[in-house]
């Protein structure tokens, strides 16, 4: 039986000293396997989730995660040399039944009962959360910004975590020999999943917010910002008018985006609050407490920075704000810092007294721990390896599960990847600047949302009079992860979710319209090899080629028929043949040869092969009302492999999302293009005006 614990052994118990601690961290190579297999699943989640922190500026602070999570961990095993167990708790007094003062015992010692075998639902739930862990990997592959399967993938691999160690726990758990001192037997303990659940469900807190939670609150933030604003304004004498979530003061209006909105500081002081509670072992309503007033610091903060950029802006000027706008949202996020970190040490229980060793008078007479607990102990030759055959076919299945979903991931999308169809390259052609035309520079803001390759806005007026203003962004191909959550953020913006923010009225949805674009001069198919400018080269991209016209056909292609209120061209008699959608390439060829048309001319006298090539561009037209005015917006994202006819799939619903994974897109390139106007009352010239503007700005070349 296990002798009686002495008093001067108590400052040794298990994970007592640092020193034992420290010695329990040398595990066995058997141990190790399974920590390299949880690696791997957490290796892979952080490297998918990193790029969202690295995209999303409000989710930096999610790189500090994983570190601050590693040290709890190591805090945990460190935790008890603080607060030694004293030798009474190792001794319960004889007349207790023997069963419940073993238990008792047990739980003074700080080790788990030992289990038979590892439980039927445990393995279970284990299998379960590896079968769900392919198809969370194979979507979020398709949809790396979609907050649903960030999550589930978070969920599955905490949960596969807590049942590897629970499994590691006990595979390693041997029966101890009579005699053995507690100390010794605490050889055979690894600590509990339990004890680990905080640091380990800790990291959720970097896991970005669904979508509908995120942008609830960024709207409601940055309503109430304006609001708290503009009474703070009024109590200064400063003259201010909001127009939905911009300040409008004498030396011009000052925007409240998503970034100025307090939503950054909220999710920072979240995850501060939450580690200064663990951190000083506070209570529950305590850390709760810790919560709420990390909000309220937050938003109050915020309010306090708003209003100082816009004193700025009404002093020095509009332009003054952007040195000022990072050094006040950093001094923000480090003051709300230290304010949680002063009300933690405020609330934190006092720490213990020390206690000491050595026990005076006799101690209480200890119960041995009768063979009733543990049963008889087994031959030294009987007794089961640190890691049973049963844990380590676990942990080599969930490695070779993890290879073959990520093989298999990797698999399905490069046989699904296929080069561009297209053969019409088309560039943005700048006319060169005038009174009626300018290229503006575009604000940091938009900069750090869309993260382009290349981009431009422009601003010009056409001979009606009406006033244009485009945006124009390329995203170049590329296997970077970080690059294609870039690609994918731009598919979330638009101007139903964009122009609302800023007081515009949403007036009509007018559909998408397919607009045939035709090139101003004829342009040989095969031109000579030049030197092609680096903004032109980035700028340029692919779209389907239109079929080229028969003989009997006017110059001028008509248009789709889709497109039947589009008034931009005239539409001539078309042939018998042409009442297919030429929103798409026709896979049929004309009757006659390609190689018969160099002879061929049309009634202009140019042969139909040097014929200028024809791009359908699809686009998406809103009418909006702005100031009383009404307001058109052409709207439309291409994917490079599906050319310019069709509107890229923005991801925007799980449907969308879930077709996106089966036709294994992963969006390697795109192009974004918005144009608004005023001046035009009807639709119909709109879009006839907006096609006569790409014939002018678009260079197409076969």
């Amino acid at each position: 039986m296990i002798a009686e614990p002495k008093p001067q052994d108590a400052s040794r118990l298990p994970l007592a000293s640092s020193r034992l601690a420290l010695a329990a961290l040398r595990l066995p190579l058997s141990a190790w396997l399974p920590l390299a297999v949880l690696g791997a699943y957490w290796l892979s989640l952080i490297h998918q989730l990193g790029a969202q922190w690295s995209i999303y500026e409000q989710y930096n602070y999610g790189w500090s995660v994983p570190f601050l999570c590693a040290y709890l961990i190591w805090r945990k095993t460190q935790g008890a040399s603080r607060f030694p167990l004293p030798a009474s708790r190792l001794a319960l007094p004889a007349s207790r039944s023997p069963l419940r003062a073993s238990r008792l015992a047990l739980r003074a010692l700080r080790f788990p009962l030992p289990a038979s075998r590892f439980p039927l639902s445990a393995l279970s739930l284990l299998v379960l959360l590896a079968f769900l862990y392919a198809p969370t990997r194979w979507l979020h592959e398709a949809n790396p910004v979609w907050r649903l399967t960030s999550l589930l993938w978070t969920l599955e691999v905490i949960g596969i975590t807590f049942l590897v160690i629970h499994l590691l726990a006990e595979g390693n758990w041997q029966r101890p020999e009579a005699g053995s001192t507690p100390q010794q037997a605490s050889n055979f303990h690894l600590p509990s999943a339990l004890s680990l659940a905080f640091p380990i469900c800790f990291f959720l807190v970097a896991v970005p917010w669904p979508y509908p939670l995120e942008t609830f609150l960024v709207q409601t933030l940055m309503r109430l910002n304006v609001g708290a604003t503009l009474e703070l304004l009024g109590w200064l004498g400063v003259p201010a008018i909001q127009h939905g979530n911009v300040i409008e003061i004498s030396t011009g209006a000052v925007g409240i985006d998503e970034a100025c909105s307090g939503i950054r500081s909220m999710q920072a002081t979240l995850m501060i609050s939450l580690f200064l509670g663990e951190l000083y072992a506070l209570s529950v309503t305590r850390r709760v407490s810790c919560v709420f007033a990390g909000f309220a610091l937050a938003f109050l903060f915020n309010v306090g920075r708003t209003l100082l950029l816009t004193q700025v802006g009404q002093t020095h000027g509009i332009r003054a704000i952007a040195a000022w706008h990072d050094p006040a949202g950093v001094t923000i996020l480090v003051a709300c810092f230290l304010c949680l970190w002063a009300l933690a040490v405020l609330l934190a229980p006092p720490a213990p007294q020390s206690r000491s060793p050595a026990v005076s008078g006799p101690a209480p007479p200890a119960l041995p721990l009768a063979p009733c607990a543990f049963g008889p102990a087994p031959p030294a030759s009987r007794l089961p390896p640190p890691a049973s055959r049963f844990a380590h076919s676990v942990v080599w299945s969930l490695a070779a599960w993890l290879v073959l979903v990520e093989g298999g991931t990797q698999l399905w999308y490069r046989l699904h990847e296929r080069p561009t169809i297209a053969t019409i390259n088309w560039s943005l052609e700048i006319p060169r600047p005038s009174a009626s035309y300018q290229t503006l520079d575009i604000p940091a803001s938009i900069r750090s949302q869309f993260r382009y390759d290349a981009g431009l806005e422009s601003e010009w007026q056409d001979p009606t009079g009406a006033r244009w203003q485009l945006y124009y962004f390329r995203w170049l191909p590329t296997a970077s992860l970080n690059r294609r959550v870039r690609v994918q953020r731009a598919k979330m913006h638009g101007p139903t979710t964009c122009l609302p923010m800023v007081g515009m009225t949403l007036k009509a949805d007018l559909g998408i319209t397919v607009i045939p674009i035709h090139s101003a001069t004829p342009v040989a198919p095969t031109p000579q090899p030049q030197a092609v400018p680096l903004a032109q080269t980035i700028l340029s991209a692919s779209a389907a080629p239109t079929p080229p016209p028969q003989v009997q056909s006017a110059p001028t292609p008509s248009a789709p028929q889709r497109s039947h209120s589009d008034q931009s061209a005239p539409t001539p008699s078309a042939p018998q043949h042409s009442h297919s959608d030429q929103s798409a390439p026709s896979p049929s060829a004309p009757q006659h040869s390609h190689s018969d048309q160099s002879g061929v001319h049309d009634k202009s006298g140019i042969p139909l092969s040097l014929q200028p090539p024809t791009l359908n561009l699809a686009i998406h037209q809103y009418e909006f009302q702005a100031e009383g005015r009404l307001l058109h917006v052409f709207f439309g994202i291409y994917e490079d492999q599906t050319g310019s006819a069709v509107l890229a799939n923005r991801r925007l619903d799980s449907l969308s999302r879930l077709q996106a994974a089966a036709d294994g897109s992963r969006n390697s390139g795109q192009r974004f293009l918005e144009a608004a106007v005023w001046g035009y009352d009807h639709a119909r010239d709109a879009r006839a005006a907006f096609g006569r503007a790409l014939e002018k700005l678009l260079k197409l070349q076969e």
